[in-house]
């Protein structure tokens, strides 16, 4: 029902501009969010992912998101991460599509920029398909993109005893940092 009326008003969100207009080519892992497409942009929503820059200046994004939006986006290769869920609408992809480019219309702006050397993209992996949510089916309050960015945030804080903060210019999903940090990030291993 939102689709066709957001078609209706908004128009078609795979005719929307993606081209590329972030340059993200200094290694390092990058927290990214543009304004969602449709009603959801319009009362606030975002779409939030990260970007993991490596040493040779490849990207790898991170994201939930659809693998519609990916093809359309032009990624030629993505890792559903939650191979449990198949091919379902939602679930947490990395691919190589540009992380820099708008996201239907919209320009993507960095929140948070991490240069560490011991944050490979491996070890990112890794961290993050510990995602509590894997496994679950699409929640809108729990398994959506702004909510995997709050708890990816909570994790490196944890995991590498950062301090790092999300901007509180949007609705970080339906659980916080200090949710995550009473409930499910694991201590820093030894």
């Amino acid at each position: 029902m939102f689709q066709k009326l957001d078609e209706q008003i908004f128009g078609r969100w795979q005719d929307r501009s993606i081209e590329s207009v972030l340059k993200l080519d200094r290694p390092g892992t990058y927290f990214l969010s543009a304004k969602a497409y449709g009603f959801k942009g319009l009362v606030g929503g975002y779409h939030s992912w990260i970007v993991h820059v490596d040493a040779f200046k490849r990207q790898y994004v991170i994201e939930i998101t659809s693998r519609e939006s990916l093809k359309v986006q032009g990624a030629t290769w993505w890792l559903n991460l939650d191979s449990d869920q198949g091919d379902v609408t939602q679930t947490l992809y990395i691919s190589n599509r540009d992380g820099g480019q708008r996201w239907f219309g919209s320009t993507p702006e960095i929140w948070l920029e991490l240069h560490m050397v011991n944050l490979n993209l491996l070890k990112l992996l890794k961290l993050l398909k510990e995602y509590p949510e894997m496994g679950h089916s699409f929640h809108f309050l729990n398994r959506n993109c702004n909510t995997f960015i709050s708890w990816a945030t909570a994790t490196l804080n944890e995991h590498f005893r950062l301090k790092l903060h999300l901007p509180a210019k949007t609705f970080w999903g339906a659980k916080n940092q200090r949710y995550w940090q009473k409930r499910y990030v694991r201590p820093k291993q030894k």
